[in-house]
């Protein structure tokens, strides 16, 4: 058993590496679509601007990133939009150590191979392995335009920190058209959870009448 694990360890470092496969002639992948609209909501577009062309979020985002971080999770904001991006798991590394094969490699001298202990990256801003989770509001046809993943945010720090005996942790945006409206995204984490709350809220001090719904994508 113990020359057979060796042997695995082995393998692993000096072995032959399999070849990969070359691509010819690869397709473009598709451009990934836009957050979806209806057809009233086109109109309502067109009138106010609200849904600009439809770009990559990586090369158009100049907005500053507020940074996160609780006991399992880190995180950046986005203030473009508060878009979340770069996303790890504190808990869980790309690759965990084999205990015993390091315990074997020492017993005979040989080196201990090294570990990825990077956190998984669940989301990613990077374009060749963009995942980000977009969210807005779509304002009723006719009334004055909401935010959406454009849009730039204010907030008054540049990072959060969860500390230990909290029981939960805010990072409120927000964000104004200067006629009255007044948009809060809220996101709260807390101690020991992967879950984020998400919360819209619309404050109407303008003299008319407002309504609208939330749309998000990944």
């Amino acid at each position: 058993m113990l020359v057979f694990m060796l042997w695995q360890a082995w393998q692993l470092d000096y072995g032959p590496k399999p070849e990969v496969a070359a691509i010819v002639n690869p397709e473009a992948a598709p451009a990934k679509e836009d957050l979806p609209t209806t057809a009233g909501e086109a109109s309502q577009s067109e009138t106010t601007e609200q849904s600009p062309v439809s770009v990559p979020l990586t090369s158009t985002s100049t907005a500053k990133t507020v940074k996160v971080k609780t006991d399992v999770i880190e995180l950046e904001i986005d203030l473009q939009g508060g878009t979340i991006t770069n996303l790890d798991l504190l808990k869980y590394p790309v690759e965990k150590a084999n205990i015993v094969v390091n315990s074997l490699r020492k017993m005979i001298g040989m080196e201990v191979a090294e570990t990825n202990t990077a956190p998984v990256r669940l989301f990613n801003s990077n374009q060749e392995k963009l995942f980000v989770a977009q969210s807005g509001l779509i304002a009723g046809s006719g009334l004055a335009a909401a935010p959406n993943h454009y849009t730039v945010f204010k907030n008054e720090q540049d990072s959060y920190i969860l500390q230990p005996g909290q029981e939960s942790l805010t990072v409120p945006l927000t964000w104004t058209d200067d006629n009255g409206l007044v948009f809060t995204k809220s996101f709260t984490f807390k101690p020991g959870s992967y879950e984020i709350k998400l919360d819209q809220k619309v404050s109407n001090n303008s003299a008319k009448t407002w309504s609208g719904r939330n749309t998000a994508s990944c």
